[in-house]
């Protein structure tokens, strides 16, 4: 998992990142494709490199944490970034939760 983490980080932003503990777990059950999907957040250190976006990217972007909430950021990934900013990381041991597609 944590290998995967930093190839994607690396791939999709040119950005080199020491994995943390998973922090996030969303399972995704899109029932009109059949697709299952298992989505794992980890908090990641930066380490080297400079951020680019890749070809799936029309930008990427340092931001201040501030500044966030004016994005279109996903609101659970807000939360996550506001809570490991006030160092309060959430409980991963709790239940996994399952958001199912018609």
């Amino acid at each position: 998992m944590e290998q995967a983490a930093v190839r994607e980080v690396l791939e999709e932003t040119g950005v080199q990142v020491i994995p943390g503990a998973p922090v996030f777990l969303l399972q995704l059950l899109a029932m009109d494709s059949g697709f299952h999907y298992l989505i794992i957040d980890l908090i990641c250190r930066y380490q080297q490199g400079e951020l680019v976006p890749a070809s799936d990217a029309a930008q990427a972007a340092w931001v201040p944490l501030d500044m966030l909430a004016s994005l279109p950021v996903e609101a659970q990934t807000l939360r996550l970034i506001n809570a490991y900013s006030q160092g309060n990381l959430p409980d991963f041991s709790a239940p996994v939760q399952v958001v199912a597609h018609a």
